[in-house]
């Protein structure tokens, strides 16, 4: 039995390896823009038989004037397309989502049983960038010592 090896193979201008040249948000850049953004969150707390169901939103603006000094020399930031990448990347969007969760947790003392419910919508202003996370949570079970203490809360100077 003859156990030769072929000889090469005859190609001309054959690649082995491909290219690929896609532009995408980088870790270490998605840290500072989380970082240099102002986040508020908003939002109301409902409570019927000891269930709680939270509506709000979680506000991330950022200010692409404030990155200047972080930026590689010569790096020109265009909104649309960062918006584009930060609503593309999934290390985002479950940065927002554990902020939203966080603050879910803050205002009922618990956190959500069933996954959140949540939308996310982005937007550019001038050289702003600013993205809302409207979030629903149902079937919350309230702590009930920090909804006592939220109901019994007066507010410094009196509330009145």
């Amino acid at each position: 039995m003859d156990r030769t090896i072929p000889g090469p193979a005859r190609a001309a201008g054959l690649r082995l390896l491909a290219q690929d040249r896609r532009e995408g948000l980088t870790l270490s850049g998605l840290g500072v823009l989380i970082e240099r953004a102002e986040i508020i969150h908003e939002g109301d707390v409902v409570v019927e038989d000891g269930v709680a169901h939270f509506f709000g939103s979680t506000l991330f603006t950022l200010d692409l004037d404030a990155l200047g000094g972080c930026l590689a020399k010569g790096c020109e930031v265009d909104g649309s397309r960062l918006l584009d990448h930060l609503s593309a990347s999934p290390f985002f969007r479950v940065h927002l989502m554990r902020l939203a969760r966080a603050e879910i947790l803050r205002r009922t003392g618990a956190a959500p049983e069933t996954p959140l419910r949540v939308e996310m919508r982005g937007r550019v202003e001038g050289r702003r960038i600013c993205i809302d996370l409207d979030v629903e949570a149902h079937g919350i079970r309230v702590c009930r010592e920090v909804w006592e203490a939220r109901a019994n809360w007066i507010p410094p100077g009196g509330g009145g």
